[in-house]
């Protein structure tokens, strides 16, 4: 169970991405989308749920300590998307596909697991980002801030308020006694009468 249900989720995935294109495909064509729409799904889902066993399964050989960050999912990735393809590839197309399909997916295989890889690293130390680095260029209008550097900017800002509110209440409150002495104040107007 712990293979298969995966593998039933990334078949899934596949078979809606590949019932999708088939759909479009069909309505570009101008022939029946439903029946291309239907296969390509089929075909999808075929080859997502093998490529995750075999993956599983070669990856299952390794003892390695960290997979994301190992050669070896890429190999395995990449053997996985060949054997995948070619076994879905000859089920429901022909001998004459089994090696271009297993070519393109085992380099789609590859590309893919390597750019996961890549994207989920952790970085090293000292390391600066993409963004870190269009912000320092001098035509940026863009700063960029870590956590700590934006809270000490937050704080700053609402010291700024906090005295400005402080100023505002003491100016209300004269105001008040201003206008309380003026109306306790007697009217000289009234004296002459």
């Amino acid at each position: 169970m712990a293979v298969i249900a995966p593998a039933m989720k990334v078949g899934a995935a596949f078979g809606a991405a590949g019932f999708l294109y088939g759909g479009t495909r069909g309505t570009l064509a101008n022939t029946t989308p439903l029946v291309f729409a239907t296969s390509s799904g089929i075909r999808g889902a075929m080859l997502g749920s093998t490529l995750w066993v075999v993956r599983s399964a070669i990856l299952s050989t390794y003892k390695i300590e960290d997979r994301r960050l190992s050669h070896a999912t890429q190999n395995s990735s990449a053997a996985a998307g060949a054997v995948a393809a070619g076994f879905t590839a000859l089920l429901t197309r022909g001998r004459s596909s089994v090696l271009p399909q297993a070519v393109l997916w085992s380099l789609l295989g590859y590309a893919g697991q390597f750019s996961f890889n890549k994207l989920t690293a952790p970085r090293p130390e000292g390391h600066v980002n993409f963004w870190r680095r269009m912000a320092d260029k001098k035509w940026s209008p863009f700063t960029y801030m870590t956590d700590e550097e934006y809270t000490e900017v937050l704080r700053e800002k609402q010291l700024r308020l906090d005295a400005d509110i402080s100023i505002l209440d003491d100016k209300i409150a004269a105001l008040r006694n201003q206008i309380l002495t003026e109306s306790q104040a007697p009217d000289p107007g009234q004296d002459k009468k």
